[in-house]
């Protein structure tokens, strides 16, 4: 039987509320979404992500899962791809939560983007 590659969801860190917007830590270090840039993924728009520094380090976008609506937050960072429920970003925006995990996806060559060549599915 052949085996098949899979891609998966791994927790990769964890987002909080902070006097910035929102954190986000990750094993690289801490990246922020600033509540400026948040206001233009509002307005459908890529956000800027950046780093302590205030330097850019990724983009941040609304995307849909499964429907048309936006439900998930996504980050684009060093060539890696994360993702946060958007009902989890509401939660830490209403104060409703300290913090919420951030999942990576990993695919089957172990980084956000398939190899050069490799067939979509």
């Amino acid at each position: 039987m052949r085996q098949v590659p899979v891609s998966v969801m791994v927790r990769a860190g964890i987002a909080r509320r902070s006097g910035r917007g929102i954190s986000f830590s990750l094993d690289e270090g801490v990246f922020y979404l600033t509540e400026d840039e948040f206001a233009h993924l509002v307005s459908g728009r890529n956000a800027a992500v950046i780093n302590d520094q205030g330097e850019w380090e990724g983009n941040a976008w609304l995307s849909p899962v499964l429907a048309t609506r936006k439900s998930e937050l996504t980050l684009l960072l060093h060539n890696r791809l994360f993702s946060v429920g958007m009902r989890h970003v509401n939660s830490l925006l209403q104060r409703e939560r300290n913090s919420v995990v951030i999942r990576e996806y990993r695919g089957h060559s172990g980084n956000a983007l398939p190899a050069r060549g490799t067939p979509l599915i």
